[in-house]
């Protein structure tokens, strides 16, 4: 996971699977990375990725088999 994150800090744009807008209406990009969708931000103020969120893309297991 960190080296697809170093990844996507370096290269943004090649990572963009698709966006969403966050509440403030900024763009986010978002990456699907095996089981997790990785939501990121660049922010133009000080030049850096921001990642928000990592999550996973697979139902929660309900415990039973």
């Amino acid at each position: 996971m960190l080296a697809k994150l170093r990844q996507i800090a370096a290269f943004p744009a090649d990572f963009y699977d698709f966006t969403e807008r966050d509440r403030v209406g900024r763009d986010l990009g978002v990456h699907l990375f095996g089981n997790y969708a990785i939501r990121f931000w660049e922010d133009p103020a000080d030049g850096h990725l921001k990642v928000l969120e990592i999550s996973s893309v697979l139902p929660p297991s309900s415990g039973k088999p």
